[in-house]
């Protein structure tokens, strides 16, 4: 334990450091949020004065972010975007199959005449796997979840 507290406060006060020695400023809050994307997998929006391009961050290279297909420089983002889900049909739709396939899987576990002992939950289960995954996915083909962008950066 106290290995890992030594570790993490010399990690934390050495990170400035070999940050500037790649080239990025250690200040840059344009180059913080890029290097967030890339961790945690996010699809983003660049707009620059010239042109705007969007895709998952590859890298951080200098003064330069690598998304997916394109590349732009640092200094020349005026904003950041994030692209987010939201809603869908996919939870309802996962629902209604799996409850309808496992409430008939319910039903005729009463068919089972020897050695039955918990049967009706083993097919209820089967029938909610087998009937939720494709509900899920009908629903999110029905009613598909509403992209939008959200500003990150300013």
């Amino acid at each position: 334990m106290r290995t890992r507290v030594v570790l993490t406060v010399l990690f934390c006060l050495a990170a400035p450091r070999f940050a500037g020695a790649q080239g990025v400023p250690a200040d840059s809050a344009r180059s913080v949020v890029l290097r967030n994307a890339i961790g945690s997998n996010w699809h983003v929006r660049l707009a620059s004065t010239r042109d705007t391009i969007d895709g998952r961050v590859l890298a951080v290279d200098g003064d330069v972010v690598r998304l997916v297909g394109s590349a732009a420089q640092i200094p020349g983002i005026e904003r950041i975007e994030r692209l987010r889900k939201q809603g869908g049909g996919g939870l309802a739709g996962g629902l209604i199959g799996g409850l309808g396939l496992g409430g008939l899987g319910y039903l005729l576990s009463g068919l089972c005449e020897d050695n039955c002992d918990w049967v009706w939950a083993k097919a209820f289960v089967t029938g909610a796997v087998i009937g939720g995954v494709p509900g899920a996915i009908v629903g999110n083909t029905v009613a598909p979840p509403r992209r939008t962008w959200d500003p990150i950066w300013p």
